[in-house]
């Protein structure tokens, strides 16, 4: 008889501390878990970049055109991510790319957020919507936490940086707030940790999401 045995990776405690007070934007992020930093980036610089990013996009085919929605269709179009990204072509290392993150407001941000200017950083992708696509569906959210369960505390903290207008009726970035307040517990309390895994993403379900906007609302009393 074979004996199968497995084991579970021990949780990986970060020693980061964000607790503060700060008196800025970082309270806001160490309490709702998520912070606005207004005029990260000069408006005509933005606007800029954001030229150049649709310069790439309509680079791959004559026949495309911004201002007639009937031409967003996937033959004049890069391939997209199913979330709508565009991650292909080394398009996260185009010159634009690389000068936007390395804005001196963006490098602030996060060398005041980990105390040091020595940063490691990525970029996982460009995000130009084109709503309405004739021929793709409607993207469905997918909520989801970019971290495994198996690591604790603050590991890593993602940015992204909004050249357009984004308003309540654009498509665009959703949070929870104080969510970040109870992910653990519910990993915890509401998970079997038989199906973690070590990958840093999970998604969630609409009930799991029901459980988050009960507790993280609760947190707040």
């Amino acid at each position: 008889m074979t004996t199968v045995t497995t084991t579970t990776p021990p949780l990986n405690q970060s020693s980061f501390d964000l607790s503060g007070p700060y008196g800025d934007w970082r309270d806001d992020l160490h309490n709702q878990g998520y912070a606005v930093i207004k005029n990260a980036i000069d408006p005509e610089r933005a606007q800029g970049y954001k030229r150049k990013a649709l310069d790439w996009l309509k680079s791959f085919s004559p026949a495309l055109d911004l201002d007639d929605p009937s031409t967003w269709i996937k033959d004049n179009l890069p391939v997209q991510s199913k979330v709508n990204t565009f991650n292909g072509y080394s398009v996260t290392h185009e010159k634009f790319m690389w000068d936007a993150r390395m804005e001196p407001r963006i490098l602030e941000a996060f060398a005041k957020l980990w105390g040091t200017d020595e940063l490691l950083v990525s970029f996982d992708a460009l995000n130009v919507t084109l709503p309405n696509q004739k021929d793709k569906p409607t993207q469905k959210p997918w909520p989801h936490v970019d971290q495994s369960p198996f690591r604790r505390g603050l590991h890593c903290i993602q940015g992204i940086i909004n050249l357009s207008h984004a308003g309540p009726e654009d498509g665009s970035l959703m949070v929870f707030p104080r969510s970040n307040t109870v992910t653990e517990g519910f990993f915890d309390t509401e998970t079997d940790p038989s199906t973690w895994e070590q990958k840093d993403i999970r998604l969630f379900s609409v009930e799991e999401i029901n459980w988050f906007e009960d507790h993280a609302t609760r947190s707040e009393r």
